[in-house]
């Protein structure tokens, strides 16, 4: 009989490694813990994934990211899907579906109000479609080609530039301890106000962008030594073109996002550039900077964002609000 529970590291890590490798080709044992430990800490005050076990032997895994969002100062927990595996002997067998449910009796009765899921696939998206969750928003990502950085790029060393009265300084994630606690100021006064966003917090800037696998960098905006704006960059090589990836952005005033996004290039050796065009920044701002938009025309499920509401909220209007500012956590 297979028993649905709670994730216990201690417990069931080492079997969820052996089930996962097979989903993440070229990485180790090793280099899978660490980003695992790192993706489903210890230190969440709910429940952040649930196994199936027949016996001892973990035979499934569903994991669930869980962060504080904000709306109008009001600070609450909102759950991301995350990651979901069955072994091979076990599949259609419905531990897909009970593992998601098992989680969602846990998350009814805690403060959670919404699931997300925004990397959902072809395979996953008709499961979790059967089990409540809808489109709400079409995905997408703009792109930047950066002519001169494949001209000059191996010129780009700068760590700082002055650019319309403004200082621009790349940090890397060995310094964002000690700014993490001014971000938080900054984003306190900007997460939130214009929809459901994240809270970026100062537990958000030492966690979200550690993951073993990443070098991340920041571009911090300032004026008379405060912070104006920031976008936080990840290198990439996709097909042996150097890109970056921007995972996360704020400004003081969305007319900033073009000279922070310029200092930002004239910092880095891209060759191209991709944001999400969920991203926070109104697309009339954002287009200027990114003029070639991507997205799927095939209008299935898994070209959507899903959110599922765990509370008798209306989720066409949520959905509205929400500011999808980072996806594909993994």
């Amino acid at each position: 009989m297979i028993e649905f529970t709670a994730y216990c590291p201690a417990r069931h890590l080492g079997q969820i490694i052996e089930l996962e490798k097979e989903l993440w080709p070229g990485k180790t044992s090793s280099e899978i813990r660490k980003i695992f430990e790192w993706k489903y800490p210890k230190t969440t005050n709910l429940v952040n994934g649930f196994v199936a076990l027949d016996g001892e032997r973990v035979v499934g895994f569903r994991g669930f990211f869980i962060q504080d969002y904000v709306h109008n100062g009001n600070v609450f927990p909102i759950s991301v899907l995350g990651d979901a595996v069955v072994h091979p002997n076990y599949q259609r067998r419905g531990i897909f579906s009970n593992l998601t449910k098992k989680a969602l009796e846990y998350y009814s009765s805690s403060p959670m109000k919404y699931i997300l899921g925004l990397s959902s696939n072809a395979k996953s998206s008709p499961g979790n479609l059967k089990l409540g969750w809808i489109p709400f928003l079409q995905k997408g990502y703009r792109i930047r080609i950066s002519l001169m950085n494949i001209v000059f790029g191996f010129l780009r060393k700068k760590s700082k530039v002055s650019l319309d009265g403004y200082e621009i300084e790349i940090i890397g994630l060995n310094g964002m301890n000690s700014i993490a606690h001014e971000l938080d100021g900054f984003c306190q006064s900007i997460d939130g106000k214009n929809g459901i966003s994240l809270r970026r917090d100062t537990h958000y800037w030492t966690w979200r962008f550690a993951r073993p696998d990443w070098q991340t960098s920041f571009a911090v905006m300032r004026k008379d030594g405060k912070i104006n704006g920031f976008v936080a960059l990840l290198p990439e090589k996709r097909k042996g073109i150097d890109i970056i990836r921007i995972l996360d952005v704020a400004v003081k005033d969305s007319s900033l996002f073009p000279t922070l996004f310029k200092a930002a290039r004239r910092m880095t050796k891209a060759w191209c550039y991709f944001i999400l065009s969920t991203s926070g920044i109104p697309d009339a701002v954002l287009r200027d900077s990114f003029p070639i938009i991507r997205r799927s025309k095939t209008h299935t499920p898994s070209d959507f964002y899903l959110i599922k509401s765990l509370v008798n909220d209306d989720v066409t209007k949520i959905g509205k609000e929400l500011i999808i500012n980072y996806s594909n956590i993994d």
